[in-house]
Order: structure tokens, then sequence, then C-alpha cells
């Protein structure tokens, strides 16, 4: 897991959420999610911004944990 990853899933913890409920909740799918999380994917701005959303916290709040 990279730590732009780490900062979601905590992040989606912190809410107590699944990662099935924050896709389902994003308009995204679970696996989008965890590949997020897990590092095996870039995210696409678009679903940063949904995900950042649900969250609620700015889109560059999940990507500043290299910061």
């Amino acid at each position: 897991m990279n730590a732009n990853g780490e900062k979601l899933r905590n992040l989606r913890d912190e809410k107590l959420l699944t990662s099935q409920q924050l896709a389902e909740l994003a308009g995204l799918s679970r696996d989008v999610v965890y590949r997020l999380e897990n590092g095996k994917s870039g995210a696409h701005q678009t679903s940063i911004k949904k995900i950042a959303r649900v969250l609620g916290v700015e889109p560059k709040e999940l990507l500043a944990a290299n910061e």
C-alpha cells in the first residue's frame, strides 16, 4: 500500500465505512476503491473528487500523503 492509499483507507475507517459502502456512496465500483487503497491503480481526478466528497475532505487531502 502506498502513502496515498493508506491515507484513503484511514479516512474511510474514520467514517466507519467499508470499501463497498464508500464505492456505492461515491458512485464507483468497489474495485476502484480497492485498487486506489492498494496502490494498484492511479486515480482519475473524477474518482478522487467523488471519494473526497463522500469523506468530507478536499480532493488534495487524498493526494497529499506524500508531502
